[in-house]
């Protein structure tokens, strides 16, 4: 799941850190390779420092979720829908790793009708992130294996993604796709043509109306992701 997906199964949560904690993995996944972040066994003497604990609470939620997610129905049915429609396109912008492409753009749809759905959802995110000690996430950070000068560029590349609020830019097929072209050139150089670009609307178009009707099947079940189960 994407970002705002992580927060909505947790918007009722009342601790900025946590919220914090759950962006972490797929924050550290767009700083750089290799930084796969997971949540850590913290030492004895952060027993006063429960900011910490949330923080890490937050992380090892966001691998329960996603761990749930990947399994679902809702997952193996609409990632099968949008990578249909990609390859039908025959894009000549997207040669190889299309199930990659998929992927990322199911994410950010989902994320996208969230918006939709509830209008207030991103603000409240965005309101939490900044409620947050960056000083905490830095300690988090480097407990968790980053060095000094890493953790302060990683501090700076949290604040620009609280700040810059890039998630509103998915309301548009132009914003969407630039995420997702900026995704794309993690694993293949270039860019998207306008005319792949066209057929990336259409498979949007096709793909957003059939999960717009079935989202609350990811989310209504009971325990789906409780937390009870982790």
């Amino acid at each position: 799941m994407n970002y705002l997906a992580h927060f909505y199964l947790d918007h009722t949560d009342p601790r900025p850190h946590f919220t914090a904690g759950a962006m972490l993995p797929d924050l550290g996944r767009s700083f750089g390779k290799g930084y796969r972040i997971q949540a850590i066994q913290l030492p004895p003497q952060t027993s006063t420092q429960p900011l910490l604990h949330e923080v890490n609470a937050g992380v090892a939620r966001h691998h329960h979720a996603d761990k749930f997610f990947h399994t679902s129905a809702f997952f193996r049915r609409h990632f099968e829908l949008v990578k249909s429609n990609i390859y039908k396109a025959n894009l000549q912008s997207i040669p190889k790793y299309t199930y990659f492409v998929a992927h990322v753009l199911l994410e950010m749809l989902i994320d996208r009708l969230l918006m939709k759905q509830h209008p207030q959802l991103c603000n409240h995110y965005y309101n939490a992130l900044l409620q947050t000690n960056t000083a905490i996430i830095g300690n988090y950070m480097q407990l968790w294996g980053m060095q000094k000068k890493e953790t302060r560029q990683f501090i700076g590349h949290f604040e620009l993604f609280c700040t810059n609020k890039y998630l509103y830019h998915y309301q548009t097929n132009s914003g969407l796709l630039y995420g997702l072209e900026r995704m794309y050139r993690r694993v293949m150089p270039g860019s998207f043509s306008e005319n792949d670009k066209q057929q990336l609307e259409a498979c949007i178009a096709v793909c957003e109306q059939a999960m717009e009707e079935d989202l609350h099947a990811l989310f209504a079940p009971v325990g789906m992701f409780g937390k009870e189960d982790w």
